[in-house]
């Protein structure tokens, strides 16, 4: 058995917690007459923990992102384990290819268009670079980035880099989205017109519900005992 648990909530409840009884270790349901461990209350060395001294929950409440992968032999977590590394590309693919399509159709609507270039009222502003990243400063590919009100609008690439497709106004409003992030708004400035970078925070909203451990601890065998079982191996 390895030092590792996955904790996850495959049929999360539909109760409210604020309607919950508080309790010491989180709320009690009375539709469930249980008690509900509030877990967004922990840090994650206090969730392994929890898991690591063979104690195990019916239910609980966690925050998204703290349904993942514990590596419970040690304090190093991986900022994407919080959802199955096949998931995560899968989504990021569909992110990006649907993006693409998108701004594909705009792009040919535009071609399709019976002004020319000469008759399109043309915006005096500046090519807008950049870059996406999230709170560690990773980047963040397949991010949109498009002006508010507009259907004119770019992804990034792997580095998380975008050069707009248009030029831009000081005063125009850029927003910047991902998948699993929260949406931010930026109001170009004077001092953004050669190069930007923007920060998305992750999402956050809790599960609550029956935790399915799958994994476990097993505690090291000290030295000595090791050269006793193989010495005597009956």
């Amino acid at each position: 058995m390895k030092n590792q648990i996955n904790l996850s909530v495959p049929k999360p409840c539909q109760e409210k917690w604020s309607n919950f009884d508080k309790t010491e270790i989180g709320g009690y349901c009375s539709s469930c007459q249980t008690n509900v461990i509030d877990f967004t209350v922990m840090t994650d060395d206090e969730i392994k923990a929890y898991f690591r001294s063979g104690q195990s929950s019916g239910c609980g409440r966690f925050l998204s992102h703290q349904l993942r992968d514990y590596n419970l032999s040690s304090t190093h977590n991986s900022k994407w384990s919080w959802i199955p590394a096949g998931l995560l590309s899968l989504l990021l693919l569909g992110q990006q290819d649907a993006e693409a399509k998108i701004y594909k159709k705009v792009q040919m609507e535009q071609q399709d268009t019976s002004f020319s270039l000469s008759e399109k009222p043309m915006l005096q502003g500046h090519t807008l670079r950049g870059t996406v990243v999230d709170e560690d400063n990773e980047p963040l590919p397949g991010a949109s980035v498009y002006i508010k009100g507009d259907s004119i609008g770019t992804v990034t690439d792997i580095d998380g880099a975008f050069e707009f497709p248009r030029s831009v106004q000081v005063g125009e409003v850029l927003v910047f989205s991902f998948i699993g992030f929260e949406h931010k708004e930026v109001k170009i400035k004077e001092n953004m017109l050669e190069s930007l970078e923007v920060m998305l925070v992750m999402m956050e909203y809790d599960i609550m519900g029956e935790v399915v451990v799958v994994g476990g601890y097993q505690a090291s065998t000290p030295w000595y005992k090791r050269i006793w079982n193989a010495l005597t191996p009956w």
